[in-house]
């Protein structure tokens, strides 16, 4: 599936500010995300950097 929405790699997902800005801009961004906790609402990669 296509999305004609720019993809955004945010780092931080599972966290404050990167959940915040994932919940409030998800209609206009499609996001994924690189994080220490699995964020099962968008598609993400586990990693402790």
């Amino acid at each position: 599936m296509s999305s004609d929405k720019p993809k955004v790699l945010i780092t931080g997902a599972s966290g404050l500010i990167g959940g915040l800005t994932w919940r409030n801009l998800g209609h206009k961004y499609e996001f994924s995300g690189l994080n220490r906790r699995a964020v099962p609402e968008i598609p993400n990669t586990q990693a402790d950097i």
